[in-house]
């Protein structure tokens, strides 16, 4: 038995998903494999195009991590979630990126007098519709290290220097199109399943169909597979995902616009290159003319002068043997 949910690539239906506490909280959970015990949404940002939202979201969130003797510690951090369906849109990443680090919001009191405040932590989560072919794993964590000048990684953690700590981040990708290909052995797979784009459904690509017996031991997919059945049913969602069809199909011709550009420009500066080249070479060609133009005049004026030399020591009475000698040439050349 099949159950269909609405297909998560979808901004609006990804953003219904994360505004349930619950689901938003197993999702980050699974993905940073640590529990997340608070969260609180700071930010989601819609950049309207035809009605259509580029997605972001950023919480603080409280996570439950471990202390070198095993003991729970809760942390407070900064988590950045993007999802991207354009690989040009990396200029955007960083611009929200520095807004999170510029922002003192992003940080917890430390002493109440004096008043001290430290830098929560950054993690950004980056699920990507389009596929990084320097990297090949379906879901990639890049986390800092200290390396010493001979580039000796050292023992040591980053998130223990508060210096260091508060000028890096940790970074999550998640390419989706590679989803289809992973091997579901975890947690994490199982959720992240739910994204392969394998699973749409053969006449509308919104749907998503789930075999309800794969997620039946696992009651955090299920409130997930849950919630993202209510938004297939949802009318708001189903109308603003029509949109994003709309406007995907709008980005897709916009892109095969671009390439065919890209492609005319490189034509384009293949050709002046080939004719620059052809310019060099025949700017090459007219200057060697020219030298040796220069060395045939400058050849010429030497015999010329040597005549006039060779007549002036003959009016003189000279014969050709001391000619010879006094102007260092063979006789045979008088």
């Amino acid at each position: 038995m099949t159950t269909i949910i609405a297909n998560p690539i979808y901004d609006s239906v990804f953003k219904y998903l994360m505004e349930d506490q619950k689901a938003a909280k197993i999702f980050l959970s699974a993905l940073l494999q640590k529990p997340v015990v608070d969260l609180k949404r700071n930010e989601y940002t819609q950049a309207h195009v035809e009605g259509v939202s580029v997605f972001r979201m950023d919480f603080a969130a409280a996570i439950v991590d471990k202390d070198e003797d095993g003991n729970e510690k809760r942390e407070l951090v900064t988590i950045e979630l993007q999802k991207a369906w354009i690989p040009r849109e990396i200029f955007r990443f960083r611009k929200y990126l520095g807004n999170q680090y510029s922002d003192e919001e992003n940080s917890f009191v430390v002493s109440e007098k004096p008043l001290r405040k430290s830098p929560t932590h950054i993690i950004t989560i980056y699920l990507l519709g389009h596929s990084l072919h320097e990297l090949e794993i379906p879901v990639a964590y890049i986390y800092p290290k200290i390396y010493d000048q001979f580039s000796n990684k050292l023992d040591m953690e980053v998130r223990k220097i508060p210096f260091a700590d508060a000028l890096v981040h940790d970074m999550i990708i998640v390419q989706i199109p590679r989803l289809t290909n992973m091997r579901v052995v975890s947690h994490l797979d199982k959720l992240l399943s739910i994204f392969d784009q394998s699973r749409k459904s053969l006449s509308k690509q919104q749907q998503i169909n789930i075999d309800n017996d794969f997620y039946n031991n696992d009651s955090d997919i299920k409130t997930v597979v849950l919630r993202l059945e209510h938004a297939f049913h949802d009318d708001e969602t189903r109308k603003t995902m029509d949109k994003e069809d709309e406007l995907s199909a709008m980005l897709y011709d916009f892109e095969q616009i671009i390439m065919k550009m890209e492609h005319e420009l490189k034509e384009l500066d293949d050709a002046l290159k080939e004719k620059n080249d052809a310019l060099k070479k025949k700017d090459d060609a007219l200057k060697e003319h020219s030298a040796l133009k220069e060395k045939d005049s400058a050849l010429k004026e030497k015999d010329d002068q040597l005549l006039t030399a060779i007549s002036l020591l003959r009016s003189l009475g000279l014969d050709d043997k001391s000619i010879a000698e006094k102007l260092n040439i063979d006789v045979k050349d008088l």
